[in-house]
């Protein structure tokens, strides 16, 4: 397959800038450090609404154990006690 057609026409956009690596992580950091002040911001705000959410976090997260640890349970009743 040939583009040979394609590449008579000639050049007509922008020459892309390619970031270093250290460029993205900087960039990714800052992106980070925002999102975190906009969550702190918001916490401070609403200091009931986030302790709710913590606390709706918290016991998601123990029923989710809850029903996992027993469905690891031995059905045999003696065998649990011996």
């Amino acid at each position: 397959m040939s583009f040979a057609g394609d590449l008579r026409t000639g050049f007509t956009g922008d020459v892309e800038r390619k970031d270093s690596a250290t460029e993205k992580l900087n960039k990714a950091a800052q992106s980070a450090q925002a999102e975190i002040g906009a969550v702190a911001a918001h916490a401070k705000d609403h200091p009931s609404a986030t302790a709710m959410s913590a606390l709706t976090i918290a016991a998601v997260a123990f029923l989710a154990g809850y029903v996992l640890g027993q469905g690891r349970r031995e059905t045999n009743r003696w065998d649990r006690i011996w």
